[in-house]
């Protein structure tokens, strides 16, 4: 594999799925798909999927957690 790919397959480890944030939170996807509507959790459209930094997903559930938490 050339170091080109490696650095690629490198960059989307960081990221995750819809599916992967419902697996991880136990949040419904609708929820998932309101706050990232709503501009409270920062996700990336590729094509017809969002994918959202792991990095990102944690800002969100600590200031859900500050916030006293969210309803699934």
């Amino acid at each position: 594999m050339s170091k080109n790919n490696e650095t690629k397959n490198e960059d989307l480890s960081e990221y995750l799925s819809i599916t992967d944030v419902v697996r991880i939170t136990g949040m419904r996807e609708s929820k998932i798909r309101y706050h990232i509507k709503r501009g409270e959790l920062k996700a990336t459209k590729v094509g017809w999927q969002w994918i959202i930094k792991k990095e990102d997903l944690q800002e969100f559930l600590a200031n859900k957690t500050e916030q006293g938490g969210d309803k699934k």
